[in-house]
């Protein structure tokens, strides 16, 4: 299934997103919250209910997220410290990031297998990112590690440019 992900390319503190299916159908949305100097990106299916959040950690070395469901921890997604391109590590699920993740063109592997590639369209008004993802089950994980990546990518403190 493909999703597609549109985003003003402005700095916000407060976000309200849309992803969209491959028909160009609204399946979730996302909103941004900031809890002492912590920003939480909420999922929400389209009947209003949390399946998914993103919590940016704060760290001094590198950045983090974490993923929840259902306010349980699931995975961590950590920037390795590199000299060269962004790389990122998926802790507990055991999934992989490997590509170009500063033009946002990267596949997400899970035990050495593709279950999704990240594109982003060039020459839009907006940031337009395309999600293929193989494995359906895997859908909103996938979708919370894009979000997370981006969300390490452009760091700012109490402004955020996220991608959607």
């Amino acid at each position: 299934m493909r999703y597609l992900i549109e985003q003003e390319m402005t700095l916000m503190i407060q976000q309200r997103f849309h992803i969209y299916d491959e028909t160009g159908r609204s399946v979730y949305y996302v909103d941004s919250e900031w809890r002492t100097s912590t920003l939480y990106l909420h999922v929400y299916d389209m009947n209003g209910n949390a399946v998914l959040t993103v919590k940016r950690k704060t760290t001094f070395i590198t950045p983090a997220c974490d993923l929840l469901v259902e306010g349980k921890k699931i995975a961590t997604i950590e920037k390795e410290v590199t000299f060269m391109k962004p790389q990122f590590l998926v802790k507990d699920l055991n999934w992989s990031v490997v590509g170009d993740m500063s033009f946002h063109n990267y596949a997400i592997a899970k035990n050495g297998d593709v279950i999704g590639d990240v594109s982003k369209k060039m020459f839009n008004f907006k940031d337009t990112y395309v999600i293929d993802v193989y494995d359906d089950k895997e859908t909103l994980y996938m979708l919370g590690i894009v979000i997370g990546i981006d969300c390490m990518l452009f760091k700012g403190k109490k402004t955020t440019r996220m991608m959607f």
